[in-house]
């Protein structure tokens, strides 16, 4: 009858008001097998983090009283590169606006493993990558010297 509300649920003999059944999933001969999907291996921590700070913008042009050719100052950098690239591992390059100093390094190394035809060709690449940058100064001498001796034979194209 309306008005009425219905009698409470009859819990079962092994539970009480204090102690409310719950529902469990267990595995035994005896019920079915109820099993939880195996939790997935851990994921390897991630390989650590190799650097090079490369003093690019220190390099001395020909028309300096100590001249470095630019493939011999470039030579740690391609070393670097060169072992990150054979371990499997990607590269990144930084700076503090990414414009000059990375875009030069960019070009350099764009030329080198990706085998273009010039350092210009490299830089309307990477310009098109990314736009803001604007190799200049001493960083534009040496990106030329490099193209320069890379051109005669010294630079050397790399594959990986």
């Amino acid at each position: 009858s309306p008005g009425k509300t219905p009698p409470p649920a009859k819990l079962p003999a092994s539970a009480s008001p204090t102690h409310p059944t719950t529902t469990t999933a267990t595995t035994s001969s005896s019920s079915p097998s109820l099993s939880t999907p195996s939790p997935k291996p851990p994921t390897p921590p991630p390989p650590p983090v190799s650097y090079l700070r490369f003093p690019i913008s220190t390099w001395s042009p020909p028309s300096t009283p100590q001249p470095q050719p630019a493939t011999a100052f470039l030579t740690p950098l391609f070393s670097f590169v060169d072992s990150s690239l054979k371990s499997g591992h990607s590269v990144l390059l930084h700076c503090t606006a990414g414009t000059r100093k990375s875009g030069a390094a960019a070009v350099v190394l764009l030329a080198r493993y990706a085998g273009l035809e010039g350092v210009q060709e490299a830089e309307n690449v990477v310009r098109k990558c990314r736009h803001v940058v604007e190799v200049g100064g001493r960083l534009r001498g040496l990106v030329k010297a490099w193209g320069v001796e890379r051109d005669a034979g010294g630079g050397g194209d790399v594959n990986i």
